[in-house]
């Protein structure tokens, strides 16, 4: 029975936690696109506290589209203001130099759909980092009682605000923020983020 994930914009701690803890993994492309997700939404933290970067769609079939049909909407300058909102936030992190380039580059690749664009992001993350996970791409839909472990909805077993603790960028002006979008932990510790997902699974 396959355990399922939806596919993230540049997906929180948490996600990549439970996605490492659950491999393999299967990668939910069959669904009916759920909007105001982590599909297409990634939080970062800023200087007037966390902020939430949202993809602009397009649904060809309507609330119809599968997850795999969604295009992304490339008139309007969204990939400039989350590009310009990221390095605002974190020019000033530790590893904003070494990984800075090639986020501009994952924002402004010319991929036209959402899973293609995805995909390309969440490749170049576990090649950063070194993940430990394999993954495949659903060729079906399947209904929650014939899914070992269901993901899709947003639903963690790793409450991570809890468990762990890290300097952030704005660590002087407000208390820290946990399970941001895991760029958070990488412009802020490098390669050592690894080891927030790989401490407790060896």
């Amino acid at each position: 029975m396959p355990i399922v994930f939806p596919i993230a914009y540049f997906g929180s701690i948490s996600y990549y936690k439970d996605i490492i803890s659950n491999s393999p993994v299967e990668f939910e492309i069959q669904e009916h696109f759920v909007k105001q997700s982590i599909r297409n939404r990634s939080k970062i933290l800023t200087a007037n506290g966390p902020m939430e970067l949202s993809i602009p769609v397009i649904k060809p079939n309507g609330s119809k589209t599968l997850t795999k049909d969604v295009l992304i909407q490339n008139s309007n300058n969204w990939k400039k203001d989350h590009w310009r909102a990221i390095e605002s936030a974190y020019k000033h992190a530790a590893y904003f130099d070494h990984y800075g380039d090639e986020i501009k580059s994952l924002i402004y690749q010319e991929t036209k759909d959402l899973l293609g664009f995805n995909l390309h992001i969440m490749d170049r993350i576990q090649k950063w980092l070194d993940l430990p996970y394999k993954n495949s791409l659903t060729i079906d839909f399947s209904p929650i009682i014939e899914i070992k472990s269901d993901f899709r909805f947003g639903f963690t077993q790793h409450p991570f605000q809890n468990e762990y603790n890290y300097f952030q960028v704005f660590q002087d002006k407000m208390s820290f923020v946990g399970d941001l979008s895991i760029l958070d932990a990488i412009l802020n510790l490098g390669p050592m983020a690894r080891k927030l997902f790989i401490s407790t699974n060896g």
